[in-house]
């Protein structure tokens, strides 16, 4: 079963996979193993989400948890999930004629916050931010 339904994830993914620039191979001897697409990266990076699930634990012989982890980095690095078009791509389930409930989930480490609050109100700033009718912010601490 799918972590998100593909009228969903394939109009985000081709939208995500669109924002990406194109991978140049770097290797001297070009002699390691294929890249693995960032469609299948993407995908497990959303499952990850979706299930609450752990890199290793939903890695599989298609894509290990490291490949999560560096192309996760990779991506933040490019900034591509700091960008609010992402967030405009998203399908609201008000356009599926359904109420819309989100979840958001943001772990950070301490030293980073002043990044994380200025995401956040980068996020606040966008014209869909309009469609949240409540908003619950609730902050955890080791």
């Amino acid at each position: 079963m799918p972590a998100v339904p593909s009228c969903i994830l394939d109009p985000l993914r081709e939208q995500f996979l669109a924002l990406l620039p194109p991978h140049v191979d770097e290797h001297p001897l070009g002699c390691h193993r294929p890249r693995i697409d960032d469609a299948v990266v993407l995908d497990k990076l959303v499952e990850g989400l979706v299930f609450g699930a752990g890199y290793e634990r939903i890695a599989d012989a298609a894509c290990s948890a490291t490949t999560m982890r560096r192309r996760r980095d990779e991506w933040i690095r490019l900034g591509i999930f700091d960008l609010p078009a992402v967030a405009r791509r998203l399908y609201h389930g008000r356009d599926l004629d359904e109420p819309f409930d989100f979840l958001t989930w943001f772990e950070y480490v301490p030293r980073d916050a002043p990044a994380f609050e200025e995401l956040v109100s980068r996020l606040r700033a966008t014209p869909e931010w309009d469609y949240v009718e409540r908003e619950v912010d609730i902050r955890l601490a080791r």
